[in-house]
């Protein structure tokens, strides 16, 4: 394995996997924020790294000049198995973005807040007797596959095997690995329609 060069200027040639940022970004983000409110670096094929709200938000509104195709930073290419809309532009984002507009507007969540306030609790008690946890896996990951599991109904039986295949896209689309297969797979599952 080789060895990353180290940073010289965050500004010009950021690293989010360098030591630094990983263990403490705050103080470089605060930095960056005073002196080069967007970094940039030629790492991972190049990208940009806005540090500011309202830059972040103006770069979100801005289709005409900026692309949601590559949203993951990383150093090898990413696949081209598209996962609309989070990996489109408009006007194709459109027909993945309108199925699922009505189901996420505030009104059709707030009605199943009940439930995810259960599987929180229910998540946060299977690990608040060890001594630690990695809650990435044992938490995080498990609340958005469970909740969009009951909101289209699934059966309680086949939430392991969907919540293995998100992460499983989740991975591949930071690492470019088995994407096909993980999709071939909740291809296969019951309930499938609803995804």
């Amino acid at each position: 394995m080789s060895r990353r060069p180290p940073v010289i200027d965050w500004s010009a040639d950021f690293d989010h996997l360098d030591p630094r940022w990983t263990e403490d970004p705050y103080p470089i983000w605060d930095e960056l924020r005073q002196k080069c409110p967007i970094a940039h670096t030629e790492r991972f094929m190049g990208a940009y790294f806005a540090t500011r709200y309202e830059d972040v938000r103006t770069i979100a509104y801005d289709t005409e000049h900026f692309s949601s195709r590559r949203p993951v930073v990383r150093e090898t290419r990413p696949p081209l198995t598209p996962a609309p809309p989070i990996t489109s532009d408009p006007p194709e984002h459109g027909p993945a973005k309108n199925v699922l507009l009505p189901v996420f507007t505030p009104e059709a969540i707030n009605r199943h807040e009940p439930r995810t306030r259960d599987v929180c609790h229910e998540l946060i008690g299977r690990i608040a007797p060890k001594k630690s946890c990695d809650a990435a896996v044992e938490y995080a990951q498990e609340i958005p596959v469970r909740v969009i599991a009951h909101m289209a109904r699934r059966l309680s039986e086949t939430r392991p095997i969907i919540c293995r295949q998100a992460v499983d896209l989740t991975i591949s689309q930071l690492c470019g690995d088995g994407a096909h297969s993980a999709v071939n797979v909740i291809a296969t599952l019951p309930g499938r329609e609803h995804f």
